[in-house]
C-alpha cells in the first residue's frame, strides 16, 4: 500500500528499531512487484496463500489536453500497468493475485486529505457490492484453506512487458440489473444453436445508449456452454479491434501481426465466439472480421450498415418496453414510502423515452438517495441537460459515458449539412418524419416571394439541387444515411419517413448553437411544404405535418405573415378550429399592418378567418367580417370580380348557418347569374354555385328542386370534368342525400353503393370524402331498419377517422354521434348516453361550449335521458340547449325551434300536456313565419300538436291537425314519403281512440301495405304498422285475428331486432294481451311473467317498460281472480312509479286506478272510493275535468258509489260521464256507449227498468250501426237489454234476445269461452222465470259441465252456476236437493272465496230462501242474522243489500209469529229504503207491502190499508195501469180493505 495522505503507515520491524512504510506517490504509487521481490528473497523455500492488492481505481483517459505539467504526474500515478504485469504473471494460478480496487469515483480525486470524506463513502459503495463480497470471502477462505498455495521464489519472475507479450481481455459479466430483452434474447438464441458448421453473424445495432452491449454479455452468459472459447474484442476503432485480435494468439509468437490471429482463427475447428463490441465507425470495414468459414461473429454497433454482414440476423435495439424499462429503473432502488411505486416508475421511463443509458442513470440517481422516487420527476423535468449529462460513478457495468456524451461523440463526427438537418428535425415531432417535406419545400420556393423565405432555408434546400435545378434524392437520402450511420435517427423506408428518440430530440436542441434560427427555418419548411390542394395525396399530406407542424409552434411562431395562412388552412382542414383561429387572427393583424386592409392578400386572409369563424361556430363575428369583407371587395375590385363573387359565395354560406336561409338563398341566385354571365354556364365555380343553391333548396326543404338541380349539376360535371372526378363524386353524394330527404331510400343507397368504389379507387380508403360516403350508406342502413348493418359500418369508419384524423376531429366525433344514434335506435339507450357523454366532453374541448355541433350533442344527450325515462334530466338539458342557442343563434334559428320542440316533448313525457301544448303552439306560429307553411318542420308541428291533444283526450282536435298534415305531407312529400306513412298511422290512431276503429284498421291497411312497398315487409317501421293493426283487430274484438297477426309479428322482431329488443317484448305482451281476451288468462300470465325477467335483466327493475310489465301481471292476476296478489303487485309499481315518475305522472295515476280496483273486487269498496276521490282530484289537477282519463276515473267512482248501495250518487255522476263523453267524443263513441249502459244499470238498481230499458235500446242500435251485429259489444250491448226485459218480467223477450245472444257468441268465440257460458246461464234464467223449470235445470248442469272442465270444479264462475241451479231446483220444488246444493256451494265458497265475498253472501241467502220454503224459519233467521253482521261491517247499514237482509229477517220474524218484532223492524226498513232508494224504488215499495202484511197480521186493518193505497198509488206511476205487477198490487190491495171492512163493522 502507499499514499500515507489516504492511509496509515505500516511498520515493519520490531517496535524499537522498525521502520514506517511511507513510500511515495510518485512512481511507486503501487509497489506490489518489489513487495513480491522483496518476499522470495527474504521468505526462501516459504509458500503463501494470496497477494491481495488494495487500489483506488483508474486513472481515467491521459492526454495531452491540460498540458505536460498534468500529464506526467498522472503517468507515474498510474497504479494499472502494474496491475495488468502481475496478472499475467500469475493468470494460470487462479486465486493468488487479488486486486481490490474503488473503480468508480476517485479518478479525478486530488490527493488532499480535504476529500477524505468523499473516497471514505466510494470506498464503502464498493465494499457493499455482491461481487466484492464475494471475491472478500473467497479470501478469507484462501487464507484459512490454502495457506500453502505456491512458493514464494516464484514471485520474482520477471515478466514481460506488453509490448513484447499480448492478452486477451476477458469478457465481462452483464450488469446485475440486466432485465427485459426476451425477444433479442431468444432470436440470438435460436440463431447460433443451428447445427450447420458455417460461419455465423449477428448483429445488435441501435441508437447509443440502447443496451446492445449488455444484450450480448447477457446472451454470452446464458449460452456460455455452446461457445469453446469468447474472445471479447473492443472495436471502436480500426487499431484497437488489432490489438485485441493479436491477443488472440499469444504464445504463438512474441510479435503476431493481424494476419496470424485471423490465420489462427480460421484453422481452430472449435466453436469459438468472437464479439466484436462497439463497432460504430463508418470508416471501418468489418469484411476481414467477419468473413469465416465457421465460428461465430457477435456485433454491436450504431452503425445501421454493418447490417449488411447479418442479413440473417440484424437486430434492432430500440426502446425497452414499459415493463422492462420499469423493472430497470427500480432494481435496487428503494421504493419504500412511494404507495405508488408502479405508477411513479411508469411516469419516469415514459419521459425518459424507455432509453436503457438515461433509465440506468436515472436508477444510479435515485440510488444514491439524492431524492425520492416521487420527487425524481419533477427534478428531471427542471434539469433535464445536467442530468443527462451527469457521469455516475458507482456503476454496475464498465459503460463510462453518459446519455449526452455518447450522442454528443457522434455529432461530432457529422458532416455540418447532416448536423444542420438533424437539427432542423428535433424542431419536429419525434416520430413519423416525412422526408417528402423537404422536396415539396424545394417545390414551392419559386409560388413566394423571395423576402418571406429565410436566406439559411434557400441556401440549405439548393445543396439538394441537381444540374437540371431539380431535386437531387440521391443527395438527401446520402445525408439521412450519413445521420443513421450512428443511429441518431430510425428511417422507414415504406413511409420514407424518419423518427428520432426523443432524449436525441431532445439533445440535439440543447446542442444547437443558435435555437432561435433552426426554428424559423423549420417552420418555413414545413409551410412551405403545406399542401394547398384538396386530392387525396394533398390530404394525407396534412394530417402528417400536422404533429410537426404543432410540435414547432411550441416555441412560438416565427413566420413571415405571408405564410401564415398556410398553417391556419392546414388547422383548419384537420379540424383543429381553435388553432386556425388564431393563426387567421394573427395573419390578418400582420397583413393589415404590413400590407394595408384593401390588398387582394388581406381580403382573402379576411375569408379564411370568416371560416374559422363558421367552423368554430362564431357564427355573428362570421356575419360581421363577411359583411366588412364584402362591401371591401366591392369597393377594391367591383361587383363581378371573381374575387368579389367568392367573397359573396362565403357570406351566403355564413347565412345557411345562421338559419337566414332564404337570404341566402337570394343571394346565391344573384351569385349564379353572375357567374353565369362572367365565367360561363360550364365554369367550375359556376358549377360549385349551382350545388350550392341546390343546397340551399334543401334546406329549405324544396327536395324536389333541390334534386333536380343537383342532377343538372351531375350532367355537366360528368361531360366537363369525367365520370370519377372527386367533385363529380360530390355531387352523387349529394344526390343520394336528395334521394334520403325524399324517402327514397333504397335509392339512395343504390346511388352511395356505387360512389363507394369509385371513392375508394380515385381517392383512397382513408380519404375524408370515402369515409363520408360510408357514413352516408350507414345513413341509408338506418333507415332501411339495417340497424345493426349501420352500426357496423359506422364502427368501421370511426376507426379509419381515428387511423386518419386522429381522436379528437370533428368528423371523427360527427361518426361517434352517428354510432351513438344507431345505438339509440337498436335501443341501447344507457351504451348511447354514454358515447354521448364522451362525445360532448370532447366537442366542448375541441370546438367550444357554445358550437352548434356541440350544442346539438346536448340535445342527443336529452334524448337519450328521455328514452332512459330521465325526463326532467332530459328537460333541463333541453333548457340549457335553448338557452345557448337563443343566444348564439337567434330566437328564430330552425335549431332553435326544435330546441322549444324538444322541450314540449319533455312536458308531455312529464305529463304536464298543457305546458307542452302552449309550446307546441308557438313552435307552429314562429315556423309558419320562419319557414312557411308547408316545410316539413312546420308539418312536425302539427303533428306534435295533435299528440298534445290526444294526450289531454281532445281527439277531435287531434284528428283535425292530422288530417291537415296528411294532406299537405301528402302534397308535399308525395303519398309514399314516410313522414307521409307516419302521420297515417298517426291519424288511425286519433279514429281508434275516437272509437272508429274499421276506419283505424282501414287506413293502417293502407300504411302497411305502402311500408311495405317502400320500406320492405321486416323494416321496424312496418312491424309496428302490423302492431297497430293488430291493435286494431283487438278494439273490434276479433281476438283470434289479433292473435294470429300478433304471433307472426314477435317471429319477425325475434328474427329481424333479436329476442330481447324491446319491440320483440312489446309485441309478448300485445300477445299477452291477446290470450287474456281469449280467456287464456294462464297463458297470458306466464308470457307476461317472462318478459318481466327479461325487462328486468335488460332495462332494470324501475325501468317505466319493467314497471309497465308488472301492471300487466298484476292484471293477468286479477283476470285470474287472484285479486289479494293484484293487490301486492300494484301496491309495488304505485310505490316505484311514485319514486320514479313522481306522484302526478300519469302512469302512476293509472297505477291507483288499478289499486282501486284491486280494492273493489276484495270488497273494499270504502277504500277504492276514497283512492278514487284521490285520483280524480289529481287527475282533475293534471289532465283538466274533459280528459279522458278523468271521465274514465269519475265512471270507475260511480261504480264504487254502486258498489255501496249509493245508486243515487252513481246516477248523478254517470249523468254527468255521459254529457262529458257525448260533448267530447260523440254520441257514438265506445267511451259514450260504456256511460249510457253504467247509466242503464244505475237506472236498473233504482228499479227504473224502463228507462233503463230505453238507454239499452239505445246503446244497441248505436253499437250495431257503429260496430256491426256480430261485434262483441254489440252482444254485450244486446246481453244488458235482455237484463231489462228480465227486470220488467218481459221475460220472453229476455229469452229470445239472450238465445240469439248465444248463438252469435258460439260462431265467435266458441262454445266453452267464458262469455258464451254467461250467455247460456242468462237463458237458463229466462227459463226458469217462464217457468220452463226443466229446460232451465238442464242448461244450468251444462253450464256446470262446462265450466268445470274450463275453468275447475272450484272456480267461483263454476260455483255460480251451481248457485243457479240450486235456485232452479228450489223453484221446481225440489227443496232438499236445492237445500243439499246449496250448502256444498256456502261450504265451497267459504273456502275458496271466504266468507265475507260477495258471492258466498249470495249463496247464503239462497239457503235461508230454500229453509223459509220448507218452513224452517229459525234456521233461515239464524243465517239472515249472520249475513246482517257480515254485510254491515262490508257494506255499511244502509247499502241495498244489508236493506234487503233485514227485510228478509222482519219475514223470518213475521213467519215465527214474532209479528211485533216484524213490524219494528220493517218500520225502521221503510225509513232507510226511502232515504237510500227513494220513495217509488221497488225495493221501498216491497218493504212497504211488507210493512201492510206486519200491519195486518196484527190486526192493525185500517193501517195495512193504508199502507198498501199508497204502494199501488207509487206502482201505477211507475208502471202505468195495466201492468201486470199493477194488477196483482191491486188484488192485494182490495184484500186488505176487504179485511178492513170486516174489522170496521165488528
Amino acid at each position: 500500500m502507499a499514499m500515507p495522505e489516504l492511509f496509515l503507515p505500516i511498520y515493519i520491524g520490531s517496535e524499537i528499531i522498525g521502520e514506517a512504510f511511507v513510500s511515495g506517490e510518485l512512481g511507486w504509487n503501487n509497489p506490489v512487484e518489489e513487495l513480491a521481490e522483496e518476499a522470495a528473497r527474504t521468505f526462501q523455500n516459504g509458500h503463501i496463500a494470496c497477494i491481495v492488492n488494495v487500489g483506488s481505481g483508474h486513472p481515467g483517459h491521459l492526454s495531452l489536453a491540460n498540458g505536460l505539467a498534468d500529464l506526467f504526474p498522472r503517468i507515474a500515478l498510474d497504479c494499472e500497468r502494474v496491475v495488468e504485469r502481475m496478472e499475467r504473471r500469475f493468470g494460470k494460478v487462479p486465486g493468488v493475485y487479488q486486486r481490490l480496487s474503488v473503480e468508480q469515483g476517485m479518478q479525478n480525486l486530488n490527493i488532499d486529505l480535504a476529500n477524505f470524506h468523499e473516497v471514505t463513502s466510494h470506498a464503502q459503495s464498493y465494499l457493499q457490492g455482491s461481487q466484492v463480497a464475494r471475491k472478500i470471502d473467497n479470501l478469507v477462505q484462501d487464507l484459512i484453506l490454502r495457506p500453502e498455495r505456491i512458493q514464494v521464489d516464484i514471485m520474482s519472475v520477471v515478466v514481460p512487458g506488453p509490448s513484447e507479450v499480448l492478452h486477451p481481455k476477458s469478457c465481462p459479466q452483464p450488469t446485475v440489473h440486466f432485465t427485459g430483452r426476451q425477444m433479442s434474447l431468444e432470436t440470438l438464441e435460436e440463431y447460433f444453436d443451428a447445427e450447420d458448421n458455417s460461419c455465423r453473424v449477428g448483429v445488435l445495432y441501435g441508437i447509443g445508449g440502447g443496451g446492445k452491449t449488455q444484450i450480448g454479455l447477457k446472451f454470452i452468459q446464458l449460452c456460455r456452454n455452446r461457445f469453446s472459447e469468447i474472445f471479447f474484442i473492443d472495436a471502436s476503432d480500426k487499431l484497437t479491434l488489432e490489438h485485441g485480435l493479436k491477443a488472440t494468439v499469444i504464445g504463438a509468437s512474441e510479435n503476431p501481426s493481424v494476419d496470424d490471429a485471423l490465420r489462427i482463427l480460421e484453422t481452430r475447428r472449435d466453436n469459438w465466439l468472437l464479439f466484436l463490441d462497439n463497432a460504430d465507425d463508418n470508416t471501418l470495414n468489418l469484411r476481414p472480421y467477419v468473413s469465416w468459414s465457421h465460428g461465430n461473429v457477435l456485433i454491436t454497433t450504431r452503425n445501421h450498415g454493418v447490417c449488411v454482414h447479418a442479413p440473417r440476423c440484424s437486430i434492432w435495439v430500440d426502446r425497452l418496453d414499459l415493463e422492462d424499462a420499469r423493472n430497470l429503473l427500480l432494481s435496487g432502488v428503494d421504493i419504500q414510502g412511494c404507495s405508488k411505486a408502479i405508477e411513479k416508475a411508469a411516469e419516469i421511463v415514459h419521459e425518459l423515452g424507455y432509453l436503457a443509458l438515461a433509465i440506468t442513470q436515472a436508477r444510479a440517481f435515485l440510488a444514491s438517495r439524492m431524492c425520492t422516487l416521487d420527487e425524481y420527476l419533477p427534478i428531471y423535468l427542471q434539469n433535464r441537460k445536467r442530468l443527462l449529462e451527469e457521469q455516475h460513478f458507482q456503476t454496475t457495468d464498465d459503460y463510462t459515458h453518459n446519455v449526452y456524451t455518447t450522442w454528443t461523440i457522434s455529432f461530432t463526427k457529422l458532416s455540418p449539412d447532416a448536423q444542420l438537418l438533424l437539427q432542423l428535425l428535433s424542431y419536429m415531432h419525434h416520430e413519423a418524419i416525412p422526408c417528402s417535406l423537404f422536396e415539396d419545400a424545394w417545390n414551392a420556393l419559386g409560388r413566394e416571394e423571395e423576402d418571406t423565405i429565410p436566406k439559411m432555408v434557400v441556401t440549405f434546400l439548393s445543396n439538394f439541387k441537381n444540374h437540371a435545378s431539380a431535386w437531387d434524392v440521391l443527395r438527401f437520402r446520402a445525408l439521412i444515411r450519413e445521420i443513421l450511420s450512428f443511429s441518431l435517427l430510425e428511417f422507414n423506408v415504406l413511409n420514407y419517413s424518419v423518427s428520432l428518440h426523443p432524449l436525441v430530440q431532445q439533445w440535439a436542441q440543447h446542442h444547437s448553437q443558435n435555437d432561435q434560427e433552426i426554428i424559423r427555418m423549420t417552420q418555413t419548411l414545413l409551410s412551405l411544404a403545406t399542401p394547398i390542394g384538396r386530392s387525396s395525396q394533398d390530404h394525407a399530406k396534412m394530417f402528417s405535418l400536422l404533429p410537426h407542424v404543432r410540435e414547432s409552434m411550441k416555441a412560438g411562431v416565427m413566420l413571415h405573415f405571408n405564410l401564415l395562412p398556410r398553417i391556419g388552412t392546414l388547422y383548419r382542414q384537420v379540424g383543429m378550429f381553435r388553432e386556425s383561429l388564431d393563426m387567421d387572427r394573427r395573419a390578418l393583424l400582420e397583413m393589415r399592418q404590413q400590407l394595408g386592409s384593401e390588398h387582394p392578400s388581406t381580403l382573402m386572409c379576411m375569408i379564411n378567418l370568416v371560416r374559422s369563424y363558421r367552423a368554430i361556430g362564431q357564427l355573428q363575428n362570421a356575419l360581421k367580417l363577411s359583411k366588412e369583407v364584402h362591401q371591401l371587395a366591392k369597393q377594391v375590385h367591383g361587383t363581378e370580380h371573381p374575387d368579389s363573387l367568392l367573397i359573396t359565395h362565403h357570406l351566403t354560406l355564413v347565412y345557411y348557418d345562421l338559419g337566414q336561409v332564404l337570404t341566402a338563398l337570394t343571394l346565391n341566385e344573384e351569385v349564379l347569374e353572375l357567374r353565369k354571365r362572367i365565367l360561363g354556364e360550364e365554369h367550375p365555380d359556376t358549377l360549385l354555385t349551382m350545388s350550392n343553391l341546390a343546397y340551399a333548396y334543401a334546406v329549405l326543404r324544396l327536395d324536389q328542386k333541390a334534386f333536380s338541380l343537383d342532377e343538372e349539376v351531375l350532367a355537366l360535371r360528368k361531360r366537363i370534368l369525367g365520370n370519377e372526378h372527386p367533385d363529380t363524386l360530390w355531387t352523387m353524394h349529394n344526390l343520394s342525400c336528395g334521394h334520403y330527404a325524399l324517402g327514397r331510400y333504397h335509392d339512395a343507397l343504390t346511388l352511395d353503393e356505387e360512389v363507394f368504389p369509385m371513392r375508394k379507387r380515385v381517392l383512397g380508403n382513408e380519404h375524408p370524402d370515402t369515409l363520408w360516403t360510408m357514413n352516408n350508406l350507414a345513413r341509408d342502413y338506418s333507415a332501411l331498419g339495417r340497424y345493426q348493418d349501420a352500426l357496423n359500418l359506422d364502427e368501421e369508419v370511426l376507426k379509419l377517422r381515428k387511423q386518419a384524423l386522429g381522436s379528437e376531429h370533428p368528423d371523427t366525433l360527427w361518426t361517434m354521434g352517428n354510432l351513438a344514434r344507431h345505438l339509440f335506435a337498436l335501443t341501447r339507450h344507457q351504451d348511447a348516453l354514454t358515447l354521448d357523454e364522451e362525445v360532448l366532453k370532447l366537442r366542448k374541448r375541441v370546438l367550444g361550449n357554445e358550437h352548434p355541433h356541440t350544442l346539438w350533442t346536448m340535445s342527443t344527450l336529452a334524448r337519450d335521458f328521455s328514452a332512459l325515462e330521465r325526463h326532467e334530466d332530459a328537460l333541463a338539458a333541453d333548457e340549457g340547449v335553448l338557452a345557448l342557442r337563443k343566444r348564439v343563434l337567434g330566437s328564430d334559428h330552425p335549431d332553435t325551434l326544435t330546441s322549444m320542440s324538444n322541450i314540449a316533448s319533455d312536458f308531455c313525457a312529464l305529463g304536464r300536456c298543457q305546458d307542452a301544448l302552449m309550446v307546441d303552439e308557438e313552435v307552429l306560429k314562429l315556423r309558419k313565419r320562419v319557414l312557411g307553411n308547408e316545410h316539413p318542420d312546420t308539418l312536425w308541428s302539427m303533428s306534435s300538436l295533435g299528440h298534445d291533444f290526444s294526450k289531454l283526450g281532445r281527439h277531435e282536435d287531434a284528428l283535425k291537425f292530422d288530417e291537415e298534415a296528411l294532406k299537405l305531407r301528402k302534397h308535399v312529400l308525395g303519398s309514399e314519403h314516410p313522414d307521409t306513412l307516419w302521420t297515417m298511422s298517426k291519424l288511425a290512431y286519433n279514429f281508434s281512440m275516437l272509437g272508429r276503429h274499421k276506419d283505424a284498421l282501414q287506413l293502417d291497411e293502407e300504411a302497411l301495405k305502402l311500408r311495405k312497398h317502400v320500406l320492405g315487409s321486416e323494416h321496424p317501421d312496418t312491424l309496428w304498422t302490423m302492431s297497430n293493426l293488430a291493435c286494431h283487430l283487438f278494439a273490434l274484438t276479433r281476438y283470434q285475428d289479433a292473435l294470429t297477426l300478433d304471433e307472426e309479428l314477435i317471429e319477425l322482431r325475434k328474427r329481424v331486432l333479436g329476442k330481447e329488443h324491446p319491440d320483440a317484448l312489446a309485441s309478448m305482451n300485445g300477445l299477452a294481451r291477446d290470450f287474456s281476451a281469449l280467456h287464456r288468462h294462464q297463458d297470458a300470465l306466464m308470457l307476461d311473467e317472462e318478459v318481466l325477467g327479461l325487462r328486468k335483466r335488460i332495462l332494470g327493475k324501475e325501468h317505466p317498460d319493467t314497471l309497465l310489465t308488472m301492471n300487466n301481471l298484476a292484471r293477468d292476476f286479477f283476470a285470474l281472480e287472484r285479486h289479494q296478489d293484484a293487490l301486492n303487485l300494484d301496491e309495488e309499481v304505485f310505490a316505484m312509479r311514485k319514486r320514479v315518475l313522481g306522484n302526478e305522472h300519469p302512469d302512476t295515476l293509472w297505477t291507483m286506478n288499478n289499486l282501486a280496483r284491486d280494492f273493489s273486487a276484495l270488497f273494499r269498496y270504502e277504500d277504492a272510493l276514497i283512492l278514487d276521490e284521490q285520483l280524480l282530484k289529481l287527475r282533475n289537477h293534471v289532465l283538466g275535468r274533459e280528459h279522458l282519463d278523468t271521465i274514465a276515473t269519475m265512471n270507475y267512482l260511480s261504480r264504487d258509489f254502486y258498489s255501496l248501495g249509493r245508486y243515487q250518487d252513481a246516477l248523478a255522476l254517470d249523468q254527468e260521464v255521459l254529457e262529458l263523453t257525448t260533448r267530447i267524443l260523440g254520441k257514438e263513441h265506445s267511451e259514450t256507449l260504456e256511460s249510457m249502459s253504467s247509466l242503464a244499470i244505475d237506472f236498473s238498481a233504482l228499479g227504473k227498468y224502463q228507462e233503463a230499458l230505453t238507454l239499452d235500446e239505445e246503446v244497441f242500435q248505436l253499437r250495431k250501426r257503429a260496430q256491426g251485429n256480430e261485434h262483441q259489444d254489440t252482444l254485450g250491448a244486446m246481453s244488458n237489454l235482455a237484463n231489462d226485459f228480465y227486470g220488467l218480467r218481459r221475460h220472453q223477450d229476455a229469452l229470445r234476445l239472450n238465445a240469439e245472444v248465444l248463438t252469435r257468441r258460439k260462431r265467435a268465440l266458441g262454445s266453452e269461452h267464458p262469455d258464451t257460458l254467461a250467455s247460456m246461464n242468462n237463458l237458463a234464467r229466462d227459463f226458469f222465470a217462464l217457468g220452463q223449470c226443466q229446460d232451465a235445470s238442464m242448461l244450468y248442469e251444462e253450464v256446470i259441465r262446462l265450466r268445470k272442465r274450463v275453468l275447475g270444479n272450484e272456480h267461483p264462475e263454476t260455483l255460480i252456476s251451481m248457485n243457479n241451479l240450486a235456485s232452479c231446483f228450489y223453484g221446481i220444488g225440489r227443496l232438499q236437493d236445492a237445500l243439499a246444493l246449496g250448502e256444498e256451494v256456502l261450504k265451497l265458497q267459504k273456502q275458496i272465496l271466504g266468507p265475507e265475498h260477495p258471492d258466498t253472501l249470495g249463496t247464503m241467502n239462497r239457503l235461508a230462501d230454500c229453509f223459509r220454503e220448507v218452513g224452517q224459519y229459525q234456521d233461515a233467521l239464524t243465517l239472515g242474522v249472520d249475513m246482517l253482521k257480515l254485510k254491515k261491517r262490508i257494506l255499511g247499514t244502509k247499502h241495498p243489500e244489508t236493506l234487503r237482509t233485514m227485510h228478509n229477517i222482519a219475514y223470518d220474524f213475521h213467519g215465527l209469529g214474532r209479528s211485533y218484532d216484524a213490524l219494528r223492524l220493517g218500520v225502521e226498513l221503510f225509513k232507510v229504503t226511502k232515504e237510500v232508494l227513494g220513495g217509488e224504488c221497488p225495493e221501498t215499495l216491497m218493504t212497504m207491502s211488507n210493512l201492510a202484511n206486519y200491519f195486518s197480521a196484527l190486526g192493525q186493518h185500517r193501517n195495512a190499508l193504508t199502507t198498501g193505497e199508497e204502494v199501488l198509488k207509487s206502482t201505477k206511476r211507475a208502471l202505468g195501469n195495466n201492468h201486470l205487477v199493477v194488477i196483482r198490487v191491486s188484488d192485494w190491495v182490495e184484500r186488505l180493505r176487504a179485511k178492513y171492512e170486516v174489522e170496521a163493522n165488528l
